[in-house]
């Protein structure tokens, strides 16, 4: 994930498992992966020259969005070369939440501060979320 929103993924942010990755061949031929349980993924038999690398998006979490607003490109034009590795490193964060206001009075600024947004990722606390017994 790209914490810091610069477009890239840098290095300690972690990666996103389940994410298909399409290379397209400079003779126009798709192959697609998927990225590993570390976000990680490796195309191999990619002919010498350009190809595109496209992150197919449909198939990103849905709470997660491109931070490619500031750097990089989707799809990205790479040069494969014979004998050495070609590496990208795409920028995908949590979408933000469109209300930074802690309404609820819970000290967190969450997406459950507006009506009909539950952010599983807040945690729950019976002595901080409404009226009744604690």
């Amino acid at each position: 994930e790209d914490t810091n929103g610069n477009g890239v993924q840098d290095a300690g942010e972690e990666g996103i498992a389940g994410v298909d990755v399409v290379v397209t061949d400079v003779d126009g031929n798709p192959t697609t992966v998927t990225t590993d349980a570390n976000g990680d993924w490796t195309a191999t038999d990619i002919p010498v020259g350009d190809a595109t690398v496209d992150v197919d998006e449909t198939t990103l979490p849905a709470d997660i969005t491109d931070t490619l607003t500031t750097t990089g490109s989707d799809p990205e034009t790479v040069t494969v070369v014979e004998g050495t590795n070609t590496t990208t490193d795409d920028g995908y964060a949590p979408e933000p939440c469109p209300d930074a206001t802690d309404t609820d009075g819970d000290g967190l600024t969450d997406c459950e501060e507006i009506t009909g947004i539950d952010d599983p990722n807040t945690p729950e606390d019976p002595n901080t979320y409404g009226p009744g017994p604690f």
